[in-house]
Formats: structure tokens, sequence, C-alpha cells
């Protein structure tokens, strides 16, 4: 998990001509409490692969840059096949040209999104 310095949370504690670079407490304790808040729901976000074994995360505050997370979960069940993974994890994109606008607005890198369809290399 990756801080967002456009989260509203972190925008609209900035003065004109500031940058979240200015606000480094702020941004900080926003990243706490939004990676708290993910932690919590992977800890119940899969009921069906049982309860957790352990979740062990590690953040980094590097000197430039924003703070991150790497987070890792263990299940009772180990994932086995491609199957058993994707009845866990899932993720698409939406096929609707009326999502596009959805798209570009939850894309924060949108030099991959050409007339609305995602381009992938």
């Amino acid at each position: 998990m990756t801080c967002n310095p456009d989260w509203p949370e972190i925008t609209s504690q900035l003065l004109p001509g500031q940058d979240y670079t200015h606000i480094p407490i702020v941004v900080a304790r926003v990243f706490k409490r939004k990676l708290t808040l993910f932690i919590q729901t992977l800890k119940t976000m899969f009921p069906h692969a049982g309860r957790y074994k352990y979740l062990i995360h590690c953040v980094e505050f590097q000197k430039r840059g924003l703070p991150h997370a790497h987070i890792i979960v263990k299940f009772p069940s180990d994932c086995q096949t491609p199957n058993d993974i994707d009845a866990i994890v899932s993720a698409e994109m939406p096929t609707d040209p009326v999502d596009a606008s959805l798209i570009r607005k939850f894309m924060k890198v949108a030099s991959n999104i050409v007339d609305g369809n995602l381009v992938t290399r």
C-alpha cells in the first residue's frame, strides 16, 4: 500500500503554494489511519479462506517519496491452483464505455489509457 498525496485528507490541509512535502505529520497520520483500516479489512474480507494465521506489515518512510507498506497475510488453506487464487482475489477493468470516466478517475497513472481503453504492454 502506498500513500497517495491526492487523498482529500491531505490536500484539505494544504495552504496555498504548499504540497504534501510541507506537511509530513499530516501525511504520516493519514497514511497510518488508512493502513489501519486496510489491515482490518484484510483480516475479515476472505471469510471462506478461514481466519488468518498471521498478518505482518512493514512501513517504510524513505528520504524522498511517500510512506508505503509491505503486507503479508497467511491463511490456513494454501492456494494450490489458479482457480484457488481466483476464488479469493480477482480484479477486472470495466468494459462499458460509460465507465471510462470512472477508470480515469481512479487510475493514478493515466498514461496507459488511450481513448478510454486500457493499453497493456
